[in-house]
C-alpha cells in the first residue's frame, strides 16, 4: 500500500473496522513509514481524548444511538465495510453488524481486555495428515469450507497446546497445512475456560509471529492474514513455495495482546510442523496467458494450484518499457531530470472469478458483497529492477469448489496513476480576501485553496508556510503538488499528513489539505499549484481466462 490508502484505512484500523489482513498490511508500512506513523499517533491521541471527555459514568444504549445519529463522522472513511463474520444464524454468540457509528462509541467508551503473560517451549513435531478427530475447523458452523475440506480429508492435525498466566490461558488448537496456507487457530480463554472477547495477537512493534526452518532461518515474517470470530483466532501464513526442509516451526514471540485495549505481555511459544504430505497434495497447472492492456499494464496469468484448502492463482504485473519511458519523460518534464522515478505501486486492478453458469464465485475485495470464496488477494514487490518498472506478483486464492466446477477469470478495471495537466493560479494578496477554486475538466475534482498562513515545522521548529486546500474528487486520492512562483523557482511542498483527511460520501470523496512549504521567506506575488498525479479508473477491458480444472 502507498501512504494514501494507508491513511484512508488508518482510523478503521485503529477501530478494528477492517480485516486483520488489511492490519497487517497496514503495521508492515508503519514499520518503514515515520509519516504514517505519525498519523496513526494522531488518531490514537484523539482516541484517548475521547475516553478522557466520557470517563465519568457510562451512558444508555439508547442515549448513545440517539446522539450518535446526528453527528458527522469528520474522520476518513474506509470504502470497505466490516468483514462479516460468516457463522450462521443458529451459532449461540452471533456476531451483530456493527455501523461504523455505534462501533466509534463502542471503541472510544471501551472493552474488558485480559493481560496475558504467557510462555511455552517446542514439543513434538505436529504432522497435519489424517487425525481421527473432531477438529474446530470442522466443527464449526460455516466459515471457511477450504479448512474444512482439508480437515476432513487428513491434513488437520489437533495440536491443543495450552500455556497458562494469571488466570487467563492460550489454547493453540488445530493446524491446517497445505501448499496453498498453514492455518492456525487458537482461543483464549479466561480462568473459567470461556473464550475472551478480545482475540487479538500482536505482531508489530516488537512483537512477531513468523515461520522458521530447523535451523532459525526466517522463512515468512509476518502472517497474510489474521481472521477473528466468536471465541477464536485464525492466523494464516502463505510462501511463495514450501522449503525442501519438511520440517518447519511456528515462532510466537509477543508482547501485546488486545486490538480494543492493548494490554503488555511477554509470551513465546514455539510449535514445529511437519510438512512431508502436505507437499504431496497439491497440483500445480501451468496456465500462461498473457495481455496488455491499452494503458501499457502487462498481465501474465501463470499458474493455478490446487490444494486441500485452497485453489491458488498466480498472476504477474508490469509496466511495459514503452509504458515506462513515456512516464519517466513525463516526471523530468514535471519534477526535473534528478526525481525520484518509479512504477511501483502505481496501479492496481480488480477481478471476478465465475462458474460455468457466470455466477460471480470470487472477486478482489474481500469485503465486497459478491467476494465469495476468496481467501486472499495479495501482492508481493519484487525488488531491484523490478521495483523501478513496477512488477508485482500476485497471489489470490479462493475455496474450492466441486471437482466438476469450470471457472474463469474475468479482468474487471484497472486504477493507474495519470500525470496531471492541472494547476492553480494563486495571488497570495488576493486570497486573504476570499478562496481560490477551480475544476480540473478531466477528473471533475474543484479544489479549493483556503489560505496561506506562516507556521512552524513539527519536530525542527523551522519557520515554514501553511497552505491549506479543500476538495471534492471523484475518486479516493492524497493528492502531492509542485509549487513555484512566477519567475519559475519551485518550493519544497511535503503534506501534513497528521491533519489530512478524505471523507467518503454519496456524492464523493471530501479532501482537506494542509501543505507544508519551506524555503520561502515571503510569498511572491504569483504562485502557482500544479497537481502531480491523479487516479483513473479504466473498465472497458476485454480479457477473460478459461483456468484449467484439475486433473
Amino acid at each position: 500500500m502507498k501512504c494514501a490508502e494507508i491513511m484512508r484505512k488508518m482510523d478503521a484500523c485503529l477501530l478494528e473496522e477492517m480485516e486483520f489482513r488489511e492490519i497487517t498490511e497496514i503495521e508492515k508500512h508503519l514499520l518503514h513509514c515515520q509519516d504514517c506513523r505519525s498519523y496513526k499517533n494522531s488518531l490514537t491521541k484523539e482516541t484517548q481524548l475521547f475516553k478522557q471527555a466520557i470517563s465519568a459514568s457510562p451512558l444508555p444504549d439508547q442515549f448513545v444511538d440517539t446522539i450518535m445519529g446526528q453527528l458527522e463522522d469528520v474522520s476518513i472513511e474506509p470504502k470497505q465495510g466490516v468483514p462479516s463474520s460468516d457463522l450462521a444464524a443458529s451459532q449461540p454468540r452471533p456476531v451483530p453488524t456493527r455501523s461504523r457509528k455505534n462501533l466509534r462509541w463502542k471503541a472510544i467508551t471501551g472493552y474488558a481486555s485480559a493481560i496475558l503473560l504467557l510462555s511455552g517451549v517446542a514439543g513434538m513435531y505436529v504432522s497435519p495428515t489424517f487425525a481421527a478427530y473432531v477438529s474446530s475447523f470442522v466443527s464449526r458452523v460455516s466459515g471457511d469450507l477450504g479448512l474444512k475440506f482439508a480437515a476432513e480429508n487428513g491434513y488437520n492435525t489437533a495440536v491443543n497446546q495450552t500455556v497458562s498466566d494469571q488466570g487467563y490461558t492460550l489454547r493453540v488448537k488445530d493446524i491446517v497445512a497445505d501448499s496453498a496456507r498453514l492455518v492456525i487457530t487458537y482461543t483464549l480463554e479466561d480462568a473459567s475456560g470461556n473464550p475472551l472477547d478480545d482475540q487479538y495477537l500482536h505482531y508489530f512493534d516488537g512483537s512477531k509471529i513468523y515461520l522458521a526452518d530447523k535451523a532459525g532461518n526466517v522463512l515468512s515474517e509476518l502472517p497474510e492474514d489474521h481472521e477473528l470470530g466468536p471465541g477464536y483466532g485464525d492466523i494464516t501464513f502463505v510462501l511463495d513455495e514450501w522449503p525442501k526442509d519438511e520440517d518447519i516451526v511456528v515462532h510466537f514471540d509477543v508482547h501485546e495482546i488486545g486490538v480494543r485495549d492493548p494490554k503488555p505481555v511477554n509470551f513465546a511459544l514455539q510449535i514445529p510442523v511437519n510438512i512431508a504430505e502436505s507437499k504431496k497434495a497439491a497440483t500445480t497447472i501451468p496456465v500462461q496467458y498473457v495481455f496488455t492492456s491499452p494503458q501499457g499494464i502487462r498481465f501474465s496469468f501463470d499458474q493455478v494450484m490446487y490444494a486441500p484448502s485452497a485453489t491458488r492463482f498466480e498472476i504477474t504485473t508490469s509496466v511495459t518499457d514503452e509504458a515506462y519511458e513515456r512516464e519517466r519523460q513525463l516526471v523530468r518534464e514535471m519534477e526535473g531530470d534528478d526525481a525520484d522515478f518509479t512504477m511501483d505501486d502505481s496501479y492496481r486492478f480488480s477481478y471476478r472469478i465465475v462458474n460455468q453458469t457466470g455466477e460471480v464465485v470470487a472477486a478482489s475485495e474481500r469485503g465486497e458483497k459478491n467476494s465469495g470464496r476468496t481467501l486472499y488477494f495479495s501482492p508481493t514487490y519484487p525488488n531491484g529492477e523490478n521495483v523501478k518498472t513496477g512488477t508485482i506478483q500476485w497471489k489470490t486464492a479462493i475455496i474450492p469448489g466441486e471437482p466438476s466446477e469450470t471457472l474463469t477469470f474475468i479482468l474487471d478495471e484497472i486504477e493507474k496513476e495519470e500525470r496531471a495537466d492541472f494547476a492553480i493560479s494563486i495571488r497570495p494578496d488576493a486570497l486573504l480576501q476570499s478562496p481560490v477554486t477551480k475544476t480540473n475538466e478531466e477528473t471533475g475534482d474543484t479544489y479549493t485553496i483556503k489560505g496561506l498562513k506562516k507556521g512552524i515545522y513539527p519536530g525542527t521548529n523551522e519557520e515554514i508556510w501553511v497552505m491549506t486546500i479543500e476538495g471534492n474528487l471523484k475518486i479516493w486520492d492524497m493528492p502531492s503538488w509542485i509549487l513555484s512562483d512566477g519567475t519559475g523557482n519551485r518550493y519544497e511542498v511535503t503534506p501534513d499528513y497528521t491533519t489530512m483527511t478524505v471523507r467518503h460520501t454519496k456524492e464523493g470523496e471530501i479532501l482537506k489539505q494542509d501543505l507544508f512549504i519551506k524555503e520561502m521567506a515571503t510569498p511572491p506575488e504569483e504562485l502557482s499549484l500544479k497537481l502531480k498525479t491523479y487516479k483513473k479508473r479504466y473498465t472497458n477491458i476485454d480479457w477473460k481466462v478459461p483456468i484449467p480444472p484439475q486433473k
